[in-house]
C-alpha cells in the first residue's frame, strides 16, 4: 500500500515525498517508485522529518499498521494537516 501511494501522490503532482519505514530493505523500491528521501529508521522520526522536509509536513500517510504509527504520525504532521 505504501509504494503505491508513492507512485501515485507523485502522479498527482505531490511535492517532495519523504518515506520511512521499519528497515532500509525497501529503501530501493521507496525511491524507484517516487520518493525523494528515504529516512534513516534508526534516527527519530520527527527530527528526521523536519530536517529532510524543512518542517512538518502538510499531509502524512501512515501504511505500516503497526501500534503507535497514528500517534507518531500525528506528531510529525503540521498544525490543521492531514492523516490518512
Amino acid at each position: 500500500i505504501g509504494l503505491a501511494a508513492i507512485f501515485f501522490a507523485k502522479q498527482a503532482g505531490a511535492g517532495k515525498i519523504a518515506v520511512t519505514a521499519k528497515s532500509r530493505t525497501r529503501e530501493h523500491y521507496a525511491l524507484g517508485m517516487g520518493a525523494d528521501i528515504f529516512l534513516d529508521p534508526d534516527r527519530p522520526l520527527e527530527e528526521t522529518v523536519i530536517e529532510a522536509l524543512g518542517g512538518k509536513p502538510e499531509i502524512v500517510l501512515e501504511a505500516l499498521g503497526v501500534p503507535g504509527a497514528i500517534a507518531k504520525a500525528i506528531d510529525i504532521v503540521r498544525p490543521m494537516g492531514t492523516i490518512s
